[in-house]
């Protein structure tokens, strides 16, 4: 038995081909506004960066407007390079911090266990198998 025998070649039932014309138009929506979300998304970090420029210069930290507050935030963002990562878990350990590293380490924690460090020694040297950068963006919450 061939492929093509074990598809299914009915196209004369008219009803199962309008469930095949509809689910492809779905397809081709899901896929449209995929593209528009990315095209939108890419607008919106642009307009963020406008914004973080803007507070900067003009040395604002907050504003109000309607119901919302906006903010200017720093996120810090750290992992190891690639090639460097041993180094790097050996740092940790020395630190004695070894309960933090499992196969890897979560960006999310070291991110914030390298804040903490930082926090409390800001001349701390940290190793050069460590990438770390702060991003800024814009927050924004309900009054």
């Amino acid at each position: 038995m061939t492929e093509s025998t074990n598809q299914f070649q009915d196209t004369s039932n008219p009803k199962i081909m309008e469930r095949i014309k509809d689910f492809y138009d779905l397809v081709l929506k899901v896929k449209a506004i995929e593209k528009n979300l990315d095209d939108v998304k890419k607008l919106r970090t642009g307009a963020e960066e406008l914004l973080v420029q803007t507070f900067e210069s003009n040395g604002i930290h907050s504003l109000s407007r309607e119901d919302r507050n906006f903010y200017l935030k720093f996120t810090l963002h750290a992992n190891f390079k690639e090639d460097t990562k041993e180094k790097g878990h050996d740092w940790i350990r020395g630190l004695g911090h070894e309960d933090m590293i499992t196969e890897s380490i979560n960006v999310r924690t070291l991110a914030s266990f390298i804040k903490e460090l930082k926090e409390e020694d800001e001349k701390l040297e940290l190793p050069d198998c460590l990438n770390t950068f702060t991003k800024k963006s814009i927050g924004h919450r309900k009054k």
